[in-house]
């Protein structure tokens, strides 16, 4: 490099102008970081809302499924006591039979 101050100041003037070009790619990847970062947040913020969308509907979904469970378990419970009350009744039904029967025969007897 030679002593001329004007070679000096131009290489200077290069120097500075490298750097700042140094310094917008920079600026352009941070901003290209920054937008990349907004992107995944935005991103983020859907996926989040979509899987608590799906967790509702779960949710929901289950709800209605033990209410039914609860249901088709009322019923079932509801049908064993009605053939519970059945059964007693046919057995009341046979004893009386079986008391007519013999009053029947006793009757014919005397």
């Amino acid at each position: 490099m030679s002593d001329d101050p004007a070679d000096r100041i131009l290489a200077a003037i290069a120097a500075v102008r490298e750097e700042v070009g140094q310094l917008r790619a920079g600026m352009a990847t941070r901003e290209g970081l920054a937008q990349l970062h907004a992107d995944l947040m935005e991103r983020l913020g859907r996926l989040q809302e979509d899987l608590t969308r799906r967790l509702d509907t779960e949710i929901v979904n289950y709800g209605a499924a033990e209410q039914a469970e609860r249901i088709a378990r009322g019923a079932s419970d509801e049908a064993r006591a009605l053939g519970e009350q059945v059964h007693a009744l046919v057995r009341m039904v046979r004893r009386l039979e079986s008391e007519v029967r013999q009053m029947r025969e006793g009757g014919r007897g005397a």
